[in-house]
């Protein structure tokens, strides 16, 4: 298998995010992970949504997880189930539920992520393997200005995902690398 730029950059971007201290990425799903929003009601299967990933994130997701660090998708789509599902179908060779991907879907108050992002560290560290986590060692990555204001005043690490048509998937990388870079300054001091 030929490994191209994108991969290079996505392996560095996660072990940039390793030693910086970053343990859990909280991916949002409908125009982020995914590249259409399902306003909660997708009626077709599994397999049909996954042709909706985006590139980077397959990308990302293997990284991640290849590297020991948790995923979580935190949603306001009730339709955990199905999401779920296309992990499990789009990843099964990385993706353990309840071990090393999480899931959080619709909450009673939609308040930003940060409810979501409490759920899927206590859903982790309620594992065998699992810790608490703290707020600095979650990444969120949101296509939503307000979700990324209330993660950043929780002190969750937050970046905002351009939907913009373009380079949003390489914008993205390169913030992931430069905070993490920042983060790396920072934990060294």
């Amino acid at each position: 298998m030929n490994t191209t730029d994108d991969d290079v950059k996505v392996i560095n971007a996660i072990k940039e995010c390793k030693t910086a201290g970053i343990r859990m990425f909280a991916i949002d799903f409908d125009m982020t992970f995914i590249d259409i929003h399902t306003h909660g009601s997708w009626s077709d299967d599994h397999e049909l949504l996954s042709e909706h990933i985006r590139p980077l994130f397959r990308l990302l997701v293997r990284e991640l997880l290849s590297n020991g660090l948790i995923l979580s998708i935190v949603t306001f789509s009730p339709q955990v189930d199905l999401i779920k599902d296309l992990l499990q179908f789009c990843f099964r060779d990385h993706v353990r539920l309840g071990e090393n991907t999480f899931v959080c879907g619709a909450l009673p108050t939609h308040i930003g992520k940060d409810e979501h992002i409490r759920s899927v560290c206590d859903q982790y560290a309620a594992t065998d393997k699992g810790t608490s986590l703290m707020p600095r060692e979650v990444l969120l990555i949101d296509d939503d200005w307000f979700n990324i204001r209330t993660g950043r005043r929780s002190g969750v690490t937050s970046i905002l995902f351009s939907t913009d048509e373009g380079a949003q998937e390489r914008k993205l990388l390169c913030e992931i690398q430069e905070i993490s870079q920042y983060m790396n300054i920072y934990v060294k001091k």
